[in-house]
C-alpha cells in the first residue's frame, strides 16, 4: 500500500510539473500569435502602400471611382495599423505612416480629389511628417482616426 502511495505521490507531483510546462508554452504560443498577427498586418499595410503606389493616370483613366479606391485602401490601413502595437513594431509603423505620408501628398495634386480633400490630404501628410520623429500611442491614434476620416470623406465624395 505504502507503494501505492509513494507512486501516487510521485505522480502527482509529476502531473504538476507537466502542466506548468503547458501553462508556460501556452503563453509562448499566444506570445508567437500575437506577433504573428502583428506581421500579417504589417503585411498587409504594405500591399495596401503598394495598391496607393500603382494609381498613376492610367488608373484614373480606367477606374470610374477612383476617390472610392483610395477612401477604401485608407480604411484598411486604418484597420490594419490599427490592430498592431506601437511599442513592439515602431520602426515598421513609422515607414508605414511615411510612405502614407508621401502618397497622400503627392494624390493630392489629382484632379479627381477635392480641393477640400485636398487640404485634408495636405494637412495629415505633414502631421504624420511633423508626428515621425515622437510617435506614441496617443499621436498614433490621433493621425490613424484622421486617416479613417479622410477615408469616409473620399468614399462619400462625389466630385
Amino acid at each position: 500500500m505504502k507503494e501505492i502511495k509513494d507512486l501516487l505521490i510521485k505522480s502527482k507531483n509529476e502531473i504538476k510539473v507537466i502542466d506548468e510546462k503547458i501553462e508556460l508554452n501556452e503563453s509562448s504560443l499566444n506570445s508567437l500569435n500575437t506577433k504573428t498577427n502583428y506581421i500579417e498586418n504589417i503585411v498587409k499595410s504594405l500591399k495596401l502602400i503598394s495598391k496607393l503606389k500603382d494609381i498613376d493616370d492610367k488608373f484614373i483613366i480606367y477606374n470610374k471611382q477612383p476617390n472610392m479606391f483610395v477612401g477604401s485602401i485608407l480604411e484598411e490601413l486604418f484597420n490594419e495599423l490599427s490592430a498592431i502595437k506601437l511599442q513592439e513594431n515602431e520602426t515598421t509603423i513609422k515607414e508605414v505612416l511615411h510612405q502614407i505620408s508621401y502618397k497622400l501628398y503627392t494624390l493630392s495634386t489629382y484632379t479627381f480629389i477635392s480641393k477640400a480633400n485636398m487640404e485634408i490630404m495636405l494637412t495629415i501628410s505633414d502631421e504624420i511628417v511633423n508626428n515621425l520623429g515622437n510617435l506614441n500611442d496617443n499621436s498614433l491614434k490621433t493621425l490613424l482616426d484622421k486617416i479613417y476620416d479622410l477615408s469616409n470623406k473620399l468614399k462619400n465624395d462625389v466630385a
